[in-house]
């Protein structure tokens, strides 16, 4: 739902090249709240989540390390994960190898659908 211009967000880019959606959010008090009404949000729009990934804060609170396991009682068949909060970007792709795999299978859809990056035709 992040705006792209003043009239237009991602969810109306994803609609409208038939794309999924990943949600990220912080492991945090008040992030299930936010990310059930995206899920709830994007299956209405008829968007696929791709899945869940839930980033944890800087500075922990009660509920870090407990949302995962709540999200999947509401919505049991997506794909969601916890990933810990990491000081580099090589020790960060290690964690994301599951994350690649949602993503792999709409990203060779959509360039399918609109070519390569950078040889798209108007």
């Amino acid at each position: 739902m992040s705006p792209l211009t003043w009239k237009e967000t991602a969810r109306d880019l994803a609609s409208q090249l038939g794309a999924a959606a990943l949600v990220v959010a912080t492991d945090k008090l008040g992030t299930l709240n936010h990310t059930l009404l995206t899920l709830e949000a994007l299956n209405h729009s008829d968007i696929p989540a791709l899945g869940v990934v839930f980033s944890a804060p800087e500075t922990p609170d009660d509920s870090t390390g407990k949302n995962l396991e709540t999200l999947r009682k509401f919505h049991p068949g997506i794909g969601a994960m916890a990933l810990p909060r990491v000081r580099n970007w090589e020790k960060a792709a290690t964690k994301v190898e599951e994350v690649a795999r949602w993503i792999v299978p709409w990203r060779i859809w959509l360039c399918l659908r609109l070519g390569p990056p950078g040889s798209r035709r108007n």
